[in-house]
């Protein structure tokens, strides 16, 4: 029963990870708010930073569960994180739409964030890939039976 409570707790904090990349890839560094304009690798590079834990939690879970389902629970976690980036980043556009909204915060935060093809390709990817795990689990699964 612990261990496999602590493979859920890995998979949590894996997901969080990967929604923290999904994240990140919207961010543009050329736009930041002190004006210091960073080369383009600093960005990928601390998003590779947080490719390490997320990958460590994901590793370790996957050994909590002797690696029995690893295709399911990789693709649950991969998909979920995607859904939850995709989530925020729709509840951050709908709340753009309105104008008290863009009376609190300052015109120049919002350019940060403005990498929409890269953090749309990262959640299209994420998505991709851990439906495909999904499914491909499934296709195992049921031809097994």
């Amino acid at each position: 029963m612990l261990p496999k409570t602590l493979s859920i707790f890995c998979y949590i904090v894996a997901g969080f990870f990967v929604y923290m990349i999904g994240l990140l890839a919207f961010l543009n560094p050329r736009f930041l708010p002190s004006g210091n304009k960073p080369p383009l690798w600093v960005k990928y590079a601390i998003v590779g930073g947080f490719c390490i834990p997320g990958v460590v939690a994901l590793v370790i879970g996957l050994a909590l569960s002797r690696f029995r389902h690893w295709k399911r629970d990789v693709g649950i976690v991969l998909a979920s994180g995607a859904g939850t980036t995709a989530f925020v980043v729709l509840s951050m556009a709908c709340c753009l739409l309105s104008p008290d909204f863009k009376k609190v915060f300052p015109r120049n935060i919002l350019a940060f964030f403005s990498d929409i093809v890269t953090g749309l390709s990262c959640i299209l990817l994420f998505s991709v890939a851990g439906i495909a795990l999904i499914k491909s689990r499934l296709r195992t699964v049921t031809s097994d039976e």
